[in-house]
């Protein structure tokens, strides 16, 4: 297992630089994983994660079914989880697979936590105003949509936001991405087909770099890096830029660009287990 490369990591830290919509990403692939540490001890079974882009060195995690209706604020301090529980008052957690990041027309960020479908019901998305990592303890529901794909339902466990609107990423092989317009409450919220992603099967993790030209996809061992030019179909037109396992054995189901605007990935296991992916 890669901890036994390290037991602490402090790594510099890669800004990513702007690039026009029609460029390649700044961020060189990441290639090189080192185990970070542990979270802390009743904490398992973290299903998303997202890095905060107004509170610089905050990520926001979420845990799957049968564990709270709750968002938690991990940072690294000195190389060591610090994590924070904040309770989502009026949410269910029936089956909490992701969650994505974004910022809405009042200026206010938000957290989208995504439901699969293997619940058997229909599925919602739950939306919520980024709380204050430091502040109450709780944050109310904001709003909650349904949604569907075209045809049968279908397993998802990644979602990112490209371009304003959430992109959903199924969990077959390969995987395939549907992108929705913008989420409106109280109707059933359809998906349309992107592509599928070459390479890429039953995939846990998606996350774009922030200029947009990279894609950073993982199954619970692997990951997969794509590279785009401005537009979400341009990552399921061609081959891998790299494939590489990470984590061997363990069951990795979180992972975002952390800190917001670097090329550095981490990546959370199911067993507490927190990596970072570097160039």
């Amino acid at each position: 297992m890669w901890k036994h490369l390290a037991a602490g990591l402090a790594l510099a830290l890669v800004p990513l630089h702007a690039a026009t919509a029609d460029s390649q990403s700044a961020c060189p692939t990441p290639k090189q994983v080192r185990w970070v540490a542990k979270l802390p001890h009743g904490l398992g079974e973290v299903s998303g994660l997202a890095a905060s882009a107004r509170r610089p060195g905050v990520a926001w995690m979420i845990r799957d079914s049968g564990n709270p209706a709750s968002l938690y604020a991990l940072r690294l301090r000195n190389g060591k989880p610090w994590v924070r529980e904040i309770k989502v008052q009026g949410a269910r957690n029936q089956d909490w697979e992701d969650l994505a990041y974004t910022v809405g027309a009042d200026g206010r960020a938000r957290l989208l936590i995504v439901e699969s479908t293997q619940s058997g019901r229909a599925p919602f998305i739950y939306e919520v105003i980024e709380p204050d990592p430091d502040g109450k303890g709780q944050v109310w529901l904001h709003r909650r949509y349904r949604y569907r794909y075209p045809g049968p339902p279908q397993n998802t466990e990644a979602s990112f936001m490209y371009d304003g609107t959430l992109v959903l990423v199924t969990k077959t092989a390969p995987s395939r991405l549907y992108r929705f317009p913008p989420l409106r409450a109280g109707v059933v919220n359809r998906g349309r087909l992107v592509g599928q992603l070459q390479g890429g099967n039953r995939l846990s993790i998606a996350r774009p770099s922030s200029d947009r030209g990279l894609l950073v996809a993982s199954d619970h061992e692997t990951v997969t890096t794509y590279r785009g030019g401005g537009q979400v179909q341009h990552f399921t037109a061609t081959a891998p830029a790299d494939r590489r396992t990470v984590a061997a054995g363990d069951n990795i189901e979180a992972g975002d660009f952390f800190p917001h605007g670097t090329c550095q990935v981490l990546l959370v296991s199911e067993s507490r287990n927190v990596y970072r992916l570097t160039p």
